[in-house]
Order: C-alpha cells, then structure tokens, then sequence
C-alpha cells in the first residue's frame, strides 16, 4: 500500500469516481451519488424505503452479473468498491454499465 504505484492507482480510481458522482448525480433516478476515496455509492430512487431489504437490489444483482460486473448492492444502493490494480477502461466500462442500468429503471 505504500507504494508509488499502488498510491497513484487509488488516487486514480478516485479521481475517476469524483468525476462519475458529478457526471450521475442529476440522473433521475439518482437520489445520491457520492465517493470517498475508492468507495462509490449510487442511492436510487425507488418506491421502497432506503434499507437492505428494497426489491430493486435483486434487479440490480442480477443486471451486474450478467454483464459479468461484480457489485455490492445493499437493498437500492449500488456499491463500487473495485481493487486497486482496476484500470480507467476498466471504470470505463462499470461507468457505462450502471448509466445503461440507471437509463433501463
């Protein structure tokens, strides 16, 4: 963790989240979005109350897998918590998959 290469890959994943979160935070059906460090979660609107239990997490467990993203959703929020070694095209792509998913609610 105390390597140069190691600290520029969080700092990476980071600055690509904050610019996710600014980039997602008006989508409709966005009621948060917000990143702290290499931490990204996406509140979704949803008619349920914000908890583990919301209907929508199965929709988006399994939207995610079958586009082969692994995704922590608890209940209507979307976790990304990706390792270090993820590269930008690799965000790239989870980026575009979860605006695919917010465009298909």
């Amino acid at each position: 963790l105390q390597r140069q290469a190691c600290v520029q890959q969080i700092q990476l994943i980071s600055d690509h989240h904050q610019r996710f979160v600014q980039a997602t935070g008006d989508h409709p059906k966005v009621v948060q979005a917000r990143a702290l460090g290499t931490i990204l979660a996406i509140e979704l609107a949803s008619e349920s109350a914000t908890d583990y239990s919301n209907p929508v997490r199965d929709r988006i467990l399994t939207y995610f897998l079958e586009k082969n993203i692994l995704l922590r959703p608890l209940g209507n929020i979307i976790y990304v918590v990706p390792p270090y070694i993820t590269t930008a095209s690799e965000l790239a792509i989870i980026y575009n998959t979860i605006q695919a998913f917010l465009n298909s609610l």
